[in-house]
């Protein structure tokens, strides 16, 4: 992961794209949040994004 990059967040069984890393602790990121989608553009959104979970983004 690096700054900058798109993340993506699995919430549940659908997936969300959250935002972009602004800073990172340990396994932890930091992410603006820019966009909210649900499943169906997922594939276009996330194919060059990281996959995180909920627990590992910093509020």
């Amino acid at each position: 992961m690096k700054f900058g990059q798109r993340v993506c967040v699995t919430k549940g069984k659908n997936h969300y794209v959250y935002g972009i890393i602004t800073g990172m602790k340990g396994k932890k990121v930091k992410v603006k949040q820019d966009h909210y989608y649900g499943i169906e553009k997922i594939d276009q959104e996330c194919f060059n994004g990281v996959w995180v979970s909920r627990s590992q983004i910093m509020a």
